[in-house]
């Protein structure tokens, strides 16, 4: 009976009743969310082997941001009932278009920033940190960097611990730094790690950033 199936039984079944019929459109909407983690998961690796092997085309409305990047080709983010970007889930989560999209998808920083160009070559600046200005803007902007993509260096955006929590495979980090709060992951790959309260200096890539214009305050 039904009832003493468990819950990724249930699923499996609900979606073989969807699929036998061949349609030509699989809706799903919030298909794993009555799940724990760990079968949410497993379950995320099946219904893509079955997209994949099926070939039949998915729309998914999830409020799971994960969910959404483990299954989708291209992700529609809304807000409000209006469309806020379309993408890839890499390319969304990585260069989002707005501030929802960048908070939306996961966690993010959003460091006040902004272009002189009086200096040449033209610097973006966020507090002691700065590197040659992209082109196309000036004035105040928004510097986004997601928390995985942050590591502490000699030179960078000047930062305090405030918390240090351990998650197994990683650290996260709670700072804050010269430009507000800031949220650090790094990976436990056996290495020493900042104490709490530790002075530290927040730097990464140029290219793992994403600048947008902010309006003036």
């Amino acid at each position: 009976h039904p009832r003493r199936m468990s819950g990724g039984q249930q699923q499996r079944v609900a979606l073989a009743r969807a699929l036998v019929i061949k349609p030509s459109v699989l809706l799903l909407d919030e298909p794993l969310s009555n799940l724990d983690a760990k079968l949410r998961e497993e379950m995320q690796i099946e219904l893509r082997q079955i997209q994949r092997t099926i070939g039949t085309t998915t729309i998914l409305v999830t409020h799971d941001q994960n969910e959404a990047m483990s299954l989708s080709d291209r992700i529609v983010v809304m807000s409000q009932g209006r469309i806020e970007q379309i993408g890839s889930p890499q390319d969304t989560y990585e260069k989002p278009a707005s501030a929802f999209v960048s908070q939306f998808l996961g966690k993010t920083n959003d460091f006040a920033g902004a272009i002189d160009r009086s200096v040449a070559p033209a610097q973006l600046m966020a507090g002691s940190w700065s590197v040659p200005a992209p082109a196309g803007l000036n004035g105040p902007v928004t510097v986004s960097i997601r928390p995985e993509r942050i590591g502490f260096g000699d030179a960078g955006l000047g930062a305090k611990i405030v918390t240090r929590i351990f998650q197994g495979n990683h650290w996260l980090f709670q700072c804050e730094s010269e430009c507000g709060p800031a949220i650090v992951i790094r990976q436990n790959d056996g290495t020493a790690q900042p104490i709490e309260g530790a002075a530290v200096r927040l730097t990464w890539r140029p290219e793992d950033m994403s600048v947008r214009a902010r309006p003036a305050t």
